[in-house]
């Protein structure tokens, strides 16, 4: 886990010091970040309110989630306007979605968006998640900033890196 240091204590990091400690980075093989939210999931007439976890590329491969159907964000689907995709886990592709194994390609309307299905996660620990959906992170330029402090980061450390607590 990587924190910002703020008055002596660990703290979820700014969208601008992710993306700066990730360009600087010469310690992990890669800096992987989430956050929540939550969207209006429409797949029928009724909508309801899902929680959602949004990812930056490459999150679940860095934990060596596997996948039931489809694949994991790639970095393209990290920019903003090429976020529209979600994966969804398991639970919620039985019980809203019968199962479907048509369901890569398919739109969810999302906040009454669609977002296209590019990958359903195998059964397990994403199951007892809060959160079925599974959102690419990409930040608007205002979003970009040292001061907000919401994102979380997991980083894996190069073969011949080593951990700092300066970070």
């Amino acid at each position: 886990m990587v924190w910002s240091r703020i008055n002596g204590h660990s703290n979820a990091v700014s969208p601008g010091d992710y993306l700066e400690w990730k360009r600087q980075n010469s310690v992990f093989q890669d800096l992987v970040a989430w956050g929540g939210t939550t969207f209006s999931l429409s797949v029928s007439d009724h909508p309801e309110s899902v929680q959602a976890r949004i990812t930056s590329p490459g999150f679940f491969g860095m934990q060596g989630t596997p996948f039931s159907l489809g694949r994991d964000f790639v970095p393209e689907e990290g920019i903003l306007g090429r976020e529209h995709v979600v994966i969804i886990n398991n639970k919620l592709w039985q019980q809203r979605f019968g199962s479907d194994p048509k369901i890569i390609g398919k739109a969810l309307r999302l906040n009454t968006e669609p977002y296209t299905v590019v990958g359903v996660l195998a059964a397990g620990m994403p199951d007892r998640f809060e959160s079925p959906l599974f959102i690419p992170l990409a930040f608007r330029p205002d979003q970009i900033n040292h001061n907000a402090h919401y994102l979380v980061l997991m980083g894996r450390l190069k073969p011949e890196g080593r951990a700092s607590s300066a970070a």
